[in-house]
């Protein structure tokens, strides 16, 4: 087939030798992992002796548990590899041990933590309502058409459709790695789950644009005016925020391409920001303004257009 020629077999003295892949190891390598894993020491509880499963001299690991297993895949692998073989294997491997982690986690974290919170309460190491948290929601949940919260009033898209307002759009602004990440929604649902001892909290299930891509699902332009392609949706499955996260979006369709609507954020009513400082009546006050970075030369209005090819010439008589 012509491919990964670097990996085909060589013919030396008679024998065809292959080549060792690039996620090999040799044998000093394989003998110092066993080493390594000999030594190992981990906390009580985190998995069984992996040391009595390690045979140095044949270089062999056997007999692990199914837990020793995960244990090993998802905790200890990426150490070793990322010493050991090359940087485009260890990335390829270690990004692959980290998603099935977080699968893992996703699909395990409830039903653990209901475990470790009950043991934990009938030692009286928590109260009551963490036990509440832990066992989770009741089965049954209320939903609304509309909810009033930080200051604003959500309703869903179906509520909208039948209306000349629109109050359905979200917002919910993230600090990620320093850096404030805003997710763009239309809210769908709005759910309340009650737990056991009277708590509740309300949910809104939203259907989000992508923003994960700057040109695709979302545009920033010079003025720092944002619009999202509503035809592209996020690729997620955790579309729920709570309530108390949202603030108000409302979008309005672009002139040109109605698949692009402008983001519009708004303030609640009866919200004004107060100055901290007073500042004298006739002091210079420079209003909102937009600074637009002109590139080009001082002399660049002499090359503007003055004119417009795309609309009607007017005619004098």
């Amino acid at each position: 087939m012509g491919i990964r020629q670097d990996l085909h077999p060589i013919e030396s003295n008679g024998k065809n030798v292959l080549p060792p892949p690039c996620y090999s190891m040799s044998k000093d390598e394989k003998k110092k992992l066993c080493r390594w894993l000999l030594n190992l020491k981990v906390p009580d509880g985190h998995s069984s002796n992996i040391s009595q499963c390690v045979i140095v001299g044949e270089t062999k690991i056997s007999g692990m548990k199914t837990h020793d297993c995960h244990v090993f895949l998802e905790r200890l692998l990426p150490l070793i590899v990322r010493e050991m073989l090359p940087r485009h294997v260890s990335d390829a491997v270690i990004e692959l041990c980290i998603h099935n982690l977080d699968e893992i986690h996703r699909l395990e974290f409830v039903g653990w933590f209901n475990q470790r919170i009950t043991q934990l309460y009938k030692e009286g190491q928590v109260c009551k309502l963490m036990l509440s948290l832990a066992r989770g929601p009741e089965k049954r949940a209320t939903y609304y058409p509309g909810y009033n919260v930080n200051g604003f009033r959500f309703d869903i898209i179906n509520q909208d459709e039948t209306r000349k307002t629109q109050i359905n759009g979200v917002v919910v602004k993230w600090e990620i790695q320093t850096e404030e990440v805003s997710y763009y929604g239309r809210n769908k649902d709005i759910v309340e789950l009650c737990y056991t001892v009277g708590n509740k909290v309300v949910l809104f299930d939203c259907d989000w644009f992508d923003t994960s891509r700057e040109g695709r699902g979302y545009k920033r332009d010079r003025y720092e005016i944002v619009t999202v392609n509503i035809k592209r949706k996020l690729n997620t499955q955790d579309t729920f925020v709570l309530a108390c996260q949202a603030n108000q979006v409302y979008y309005t369709k672009g002139l040109l391409d109605n698949s692009w609507n402008a983001v519009n954020e708004i303030k609640p009513r009866n919200l004004y920001e107060m100055p901290v400082d007073g500042e004298p009546y006739q002091e210079e006050t420079q209003f909102n303004s937009t600074n637009v970075n002109k590139e080009g030369n001082e002399n660049e209005e002499d090359e503007i257009d003055s004119s417009r090819v795309e609309a009607d010439a007017m005619i004098v008589e």
